[in-house]
């Protein structure tokens, strides 16, 4: 009997609890934002020297583990998101920008390393690498219902708790010879649900920000690669 009030006052203290937020800015750092635009910048300077893409070239595409703010909450990447960058690759052959796309195989490079993800795509005979990185956080409150949760019954029937989820997923690309960095894009998806306590399914929120983040990542490498193909 203990155990069960123990857990009772757990969760109704989960749901006394106030919005936290999102802080984008340290999202952007987690998944190398900062790495991404001291390389642009270096790059304003050497351009001419360090860029030399031809096309169509061969891309190598590289999807490094999502990293996550929520902890026991760790995800990976399903074939069905790695699908929605790889669909890119049809238009951009008809586009004439690339010849080739292909995955690379997480054994073969150290995680969360650019240079050694940039050489083994050079070893494997592509012109440029395409690191696609993702976050998560959530932020789980109670609204104005949350009170009747003191009842306990209401935490099976009563919506007093609100969960936002943010994925903030990231691509960047690499000349594999010189480690020139080409493009820099970044799309955010934002999921809300409100629901019983207990009724709650984070996984589901989880899916659907995942999803709006990926589809955004996608429209935006595919006009960043346009636009540097000047096509």
């Amino acid at each position: 009997m203990k155990k069960y009030l123990i857990l009772f006052l757990v969760i109704v203290m989960a749901g006394c609890a106030t919005s936290k937020g999102f802080d984008r800015e340290k999202l952007k750092d987690e998944i190398g934002s900062g790495e991404a635009t001291a390389a642009m910048n270096y790059g304003k300077k050497a351009k001419t020297e360090a860029s030399h893409l031809t096309f169509p070239f061969k891309l190598a595409i590289c999807f490094t583990n999502p990293k996550t703010n929520v902890q026991g909450k760790e995800w990976t990447w399903t074939s069905e998101d790695k699908k929605k960058i790889l669909a890119l690759e049809k238009s951009l052959k008809a586009s004439n920008i690339i010849s080739e796309m292909k995955v690379m195989d997480g054994s073969s490079y150290s995680a969360d390393d650019t240079e050694s993800i940039r050489k083994a795509a050079m070893n494997n005979g592509s012109d440029a690498v395409m690191i696609v990185k993702a976050i998560s956080d959530i932020d789980r409150y109670s609204n104005k219902y949350a009170p009747a949760y003191a009842l306990f019954f209401p935490l099976f029937f009563v919506p007093g708790t609100d969960v936002d989820y943010i994925v903030m997923t990231g691509a960047s690309m690499w000349d594999t010879d010189t480690n020139y960095l080409y493009l820099s894009a970044e799309a955010e998806g934002l999921s809300k649900e409100t629901s019983p306590e207990l009724l709650v399914k984070e996984e589901n929120v989880l899916e659907s920000a995942k999803n709006q983040s990926l589809n955004s990542l996608k429209k935006a490498i595919h006009n960043h690669l346009r636009n540097l193909a000047g096509k």
